[in-house]
């Protein structure tokens, strides 16, 4: 597919890699719903620039919509759950019928997300790996 203005689209993915970041650094921060409100924008903004230039409503859209639902898996399963349920209802849910497309990723995500759950899967954070290093430094026998 060409597209017409190719400045204008790089400047949007640029604009769109630096919110996914964000979103990204706010994880790692542990300020979930920050992190989640930045890639709703994010994917309203990937949205507005698919009508913009002419691309199908579900391109690019995946990728952080995939984002969302593991910052959610770690708030809780019930909020993964209903997350994934949630693509379930978009237009391009039913429109979809290729394997690896939005239809199939989203089917796959709710399946791993059940399985945790059913599991009774808790999200509990790693260890920083600098205290994880003296960790080991003391059992063996370093000060």
């Amino acid at each position: 597919m060409y597209i017409k203005d190719i400045d204008g689209y790089n400047k949007s993915a640029e604009e769109t890699q630096k919110m996914y970041k964000d979103a990204c650094d706010l994880e790692y921060e542990f300020l979930y719903d920050d992190a989640i409100a930045i890639l709703e924008r994010m994917v309203e903004v990937i949205k507005d620039n698919n009508r913009k230039y002419g691309l199908p409503e579900k391109a690019s859209i995946m990728f952080p919509y995939a984002k969302m639902g593991a910052i959610y898996l770690k708030i809780s399963t019930h909020h993964a759950i209903r997350f994934w349920e949630s693509l379930k209802q978009m237009p391009c849910y039913f429109q979809e019928t290729e394997l690896g497309g939005f239809k199939h990723i989203v089917d796959i995500n709710l399946a791993k997300v059940l399985s945790k759950h059913s599991k009774g899967y808790s999200y509990a954070p790693k260890k920083d790996m600098r205290e994880h290093f003296f960790d080991v430094m003391r059992s063996q026998g370093y000060r």
